[in-house]
């Protein structure tokens, strides 16, 4: 008996020693323990918030392994914080540009047009040496958007050196390419064959104008542009070869992972994404307060009506999101979520929708590819990959080039 107590007197205290060394454990390393388990479950979780994590970043005495980590979680909001992250801070931390140029590279790839366009900004402002390399993939790409966009970039550099690189484009098959084009030739070279950008967004003339004033703007358009291309082959001599440049980044497309989701339709049936797998799934996330969003419904219509079944179109509403915004819902009342799903169905009715309209009322969607940018599009591939989220609308044939691309 007498030893069966000292055997248990020796536990207690051995039990006792080991709480007061975890006790002075958490004391002294407490703060840090706290701080990786958020970091843990911020890279875990489907989108971030960018004001403590960036408090988070600032804490660090290594922010940029921090900034990796979270570029690798592989999703959309994180990456976005990141590249914000970066433009805000590089200007004024030169050791975080060097260590951060690699990432930086990378994103000029990203299935995010947001984030290529942040990240050739900042190779154009730090006169990084791959810039060239970033901005000719771009004037590669399969979306003219993203092809006016290496264009633009070019467009910031102010020397004409440079325009062996984009005067192929004259000859895009996309007229508002061929545009851009012909604007950046003109403001280099100080030629005019009175090419102008009088196209909008459905790549006709300005809203409003009658057929025939349409077909005289798209004919002078058209005729100043095979102006162009004639004075290219006359004077190109003048210019470097364009074997001379650096060539554009290689690799494979990037893509990212997404996993599945469901929401309801506006009669209340479940809709899944993996129900449409082995087929393109174009995400569109709108408002019908957005006036964006409601000028790009008759392209997605037209879209559906061209492609029917090869792609899944899902109009996704944040109508319940104020203003857009993806976070701090209030929770709605059975009759506020019956007068929002009949403003949508409204809308869906007097437009002709033609494709599904699905309802995101806590935005739990939304949040996960950022989607109070309105009107945002996400881009899925038949294997369930993200391949492209862009901001804005396209064109019918814009739309078609994405997707046809897309494997």
């Amino acid at each position: 008996m007498l030893n069966r107590l000292r055997e248990i007197n020796r536990r207690v205290r051995w039990l006792l020693a080991v709480a007061v060394v975890c006790g002075v454990a958490a004391l002294a390393f407490g703060d840090a323990i706290r701080r990786a388990i958020y970091f843990q479950l911020a890279i875990n979780a489907p989108t971030v918030d960018r004001s403590k994590m960036v408090e988070f970043i600032e804490s660090r005495k290594r922010p940029f392994e921090w900034l990796k980590r979270l570029w690798d979680a592989q999703k959309i909001p994180h990456r976005q914080l990141v590249i914000q992250y970066l433009r805000e801070h590089i200007k004024r931390n030169g050791e975080l540009w060097q260590k951060s140029r690699p990432l930086v590279l990378k994103a000029t790839r990203d299935v995010d047009v947001g984030v290529r366009r942040a990240a050739l900004s900042m190779m154009l402002q730090q006169e990084d040496p791959r810039r060239i390399e970033a901005i000719r993939y771009q004037l590669q790409d399969f979306d003219p958007a993203v092809r006016r966009l290496g264009i633009r970039m070019l467009r910031r550099l102010e020397e004409p050196k440079w325009l062996p690189l984009v005067a192929a484009r004259l000859a895009d098959p996309h007229l508002k390419v061929a545009t851009s084009t012909a604007s950046l030739l003109r403001r280099w070279t100080e030629k005019d064959f009175g090419v102008r950008h009088r196209l909008n967004s459905s790549g006709l003339a300005s809203e409003g104008s009658g057929d025939s004033k349409r077909s005289n703007e798209l004919e002078k358009l058209r005729h100043g542009i095979e102006q162009w291309k004639e004075w290219w082959q006359a004077n190109r001599s003048e210019y470097p070869p364009l074997s001379s440049f650096p060539a554009s980044l290689s690799g494979p497309v990037a893509t990212l992972p997404t996993s599945g989701f469901r929401l309801r339709d506006l009669d209340g049936t479940m809709v899944q994404l993996a129900d449409f797998r082995g087929k393109p799934v174009l995400l569109n996330f709108w408002t019908t307060w957005c006036p964006s969003c409601r000028a790009e419904i008759p392209k997605l219509i037209g879209l559906k009506r061209q492609l029917g079944d090869k792609i899944a179109i899902l109009g996704i509403s944040l109508d319940a999101s104020p203003k857009g915004h993806t976070h701090n819902h209030e929770k709605l009342t059975p009759k506020q979520k019956a007068t929002l799903k009949k403003k949508v169905r409204r809308v869906v009715e007097e437009r002709g929708i033609n494709y599904t309209v699905l309802h995101d009322p806590k935005s739990r969607v939304g949040q996960r590819f950022n989607g109070h940018e309105l009107p945002t599009n996400v881009l899925i591939g038949p294997k369930g990959q993200i391949h492209r989220r862009f901001v804005g609308g396209r064109s019918v044939e814009g739309f078609k080039a994405i997707i046809q691309n897309v494997k």
